[in-house]
C-alpha cells in the first residue's frame, strides 16, 4: 500500500495488467495515469488518486523562493519554486512569474534592479500585492533577499561566498553587491 506518494496529473501510475483504474485516474491504451493532484492509493490492486484539499492561489504575506529570470529596468521577473505561509495550506505554483520592482527591494533609493540582483540569483521575497492577477513581491527585510548568488562573470558562474569583505567569487576574486538575506549561503 502506497498512501504517502504525491502524484501530479499525467504521472504514470501503472498498467491495466497490474491494476484497475479508479477514482482520480485515466487510461491511455493499457497505461493508467493520474488525472488529479493528490496521494496515490494502490490498495486492493486498485489505483486511486485521493485529493488532499484544493490548491489555492497564495495570499499577500506569503513568503516565496524564486529565481531571477529577467531584468528589465526597473523590474525583475521571478519564477517561483516554493511558497510558504503561516496557515500551512498548499498553494498552486502555476508557472506565473512574480514581479519585483526596484522600489520594493530595500529601504532607501534603488535606481536599478541590477545594483542589487542578477539573473540567476535565488531570492526569498514576500508577496505584497496582487493586482489584476499580477503578483508583486518585496525583498525589504532582513530575512528577505538573495539566499544564493552566482558570479556575474560569464566564464565562471561560480557561487558567490559571503565574507567580511562582502560577496566574493572564489574562482576569480570578483567582488559583487547583492541585497542578501541574513541566512545567505555559502558563508566563508
Amino acid at each position: 500500500m502506497n498512501k504517502d506518494k504525491w502524484v501530479t496529473p499525467g504521472t504514470l501510475l501503472g498498467t491495466e495488467e497490474e491494476y484497475n483504474a479508479g477514482q482520480g485516474t485515466y487510461t491511455e491504451g493499457s497505461r493508467i495515469f493520474a488525472a488529479v493532484l493528490g496521494t496515490l492509493d494502490d490498495s486492493d490492486r486498485n489505483l486511486r488518486v485521493i485529493q488532499g484539499g484544493s490548491l489555492v492561489s497564495p495570499p499577500v504575506g506569503a513568503i516565496v523562493i524564486g529565481r531571477i529570470e529577467v531584468i528589465v529596468e526597473p523590474i525583475a521577473v521571478v519564477s517561483i519554486h516554493e511558497i510558504s505561509h503561516a496557515d500551512k495550506m498548499r498553494y498552486a505554483i502555476t508557472g506565473e512569474n512574480f514581479i519585483l520592482r526596484a522600489q520594493n527591494i530595500k529601504q532607501g533609493y534603488v535606481k536599478n534592479v541590477r545594483d542589487e540582483f542578477r539573473i540567476g540569483d535565488i531570492i526569498r521575497a514576500k508577496i505584497v500585492e496582487i493586482k489584476n492577477g499580477e503578483y508583486q513581491i518585496s525583498t525589504d527585510g532582513p530575512d528577505l533577499g538573495c539566499v544564493r548568488a552566482y558570479c556575474s562573470n560569464p566564464r565562471s558562474r561560480f557561487p558567490l561566498v559571503k565574507t567580511n569583505m562582502g560577496l566574493v567569487c572564489e574562482y576569480n576574486d570578483n567582488k559583487e553587491n547583492r541585497k542578501t538575506a541574513a541566512d545567505f549561503l555559502p558563508v566563508k
